[in-house]
């Protein structure tokens, strides 16, 4: 996998591009990229002409690196939390093991826990 740092040497050195996309069908694309825009332009007047794509597209380059920043920050951030509501969900659920071995009710536990009742009785191996 490449660093933010070697792609922006890359975009830097090579420049954005133009991304054709076309769709063959539904989830099944085509992707070719250009340097400049006649060349996009190109590759899309090809897609055209071959019968197998359909809803041809030009995306022109975009490369900010601000962006580029904040998306690498908030995929991390989005991981983290990800991570943290697996832990959280895990003590949780060995609360709610805890308290069904107290007595307390299935109602009162999803109550108090703020989950559904069917996930507490399946947290319990009930189904």
């Amino acid at each position: 996998m490449y660093s933010l740092t070697d792609i922006n040497k890359f975009v830097a050195e090579r420049g954005a591009r133009y991304c054709v996309t076309g769709t063959i069908r539904p989830g099944e694309f085509a992707y070719m990229y250009a340097d400049t825009g006649d060349a996009a332009e190109k590759i899309r007047e090809d897609y055209q002409d071959n019968w197998r794509y359909h809803s041809i597209s030009i995306h022109p380059p975009v490369f900010d690196m601000d962006l580029a920043t904040e998306l690498s920050k908030l995929g991390k951030e989005r991981a983290d939390l990800k991570q943290a509501e697996r832990d959280v969900t895990a003590k949780l659920r060995a609360t709610v093991l805890r308290a069904a071995e107290h007595s307390f009710a299935e109602a009162d536990i999803a109550r108090r826990a703020n989950v559904d009742r069917m996930t507490v009785r399946k947290w319990l191996g009930k189904e």
